[in-house]
């Protein structure tokens, strides 16, 4: 089976991690996906995202912040030495993006944490892990 676990170094992606390493086998796969997420995006006069330069030197700033997590928080350590796979996909919807990379990797099982929002932000924010639930090609474990 193919794990991929979604995270934003939060406290509750980290437990997401830690719960859902608990159910590998060895022959299983594992992938770390992380989607940080833009600041800002520019628009065309047709409302159509545009891609430039400052979103090029954005991805980089985004992609060496997401390694450095990787190493500050040991992410290494807590896998038990398993091996694994580190994707990061700098996006402007994380959401949309850890569904669309759950099925272009033919995700067997996609974990994500919970927040625990109460009914009023879920319904104000919205939820990453309620969004993935409904959207995602595969089985979603959610970690609380």
């Amino acid at each position: 089976m193919k794990f991929v676990v979604a995270l934003d170094f939060s406290e509750h992606s980290i437990r997401a991690l830690e719960q859902g390493v608990k159910f590998l086998k060895d022959e299983d796969q594992l992938v770390l996906l992380t989607c940080p997420k833009y600041e800002s995006q520019m628009f065309d006069a047709f409302g159509s995202p545009i891609f430039d330069i400052e979103n090029k030197i954005q991805t980089e700033k985004l992609i060496k912040t997401s390694e450095k997590m990787f190493t500050d928080m040991k992410i290494h350590e807590k896998l038990e030495g398993k091996q694994y796979e580190k994707i990061i996909v700098p996006t402007f919807d994380p959401r949309d993006e850890i569904c669309e990379q759950a099925k272009k990797l033919e995700a067997d099982v996609l974990v994500v944490g919970s927040r625990g929002l109460g009914m009023l932000k879920r319904l104000i924010m919205g939820s990453v892990s309620d969004y993935c639930v409904k959207n995602s090609p595969c089985a979603v474990f959610i970690a609380k």
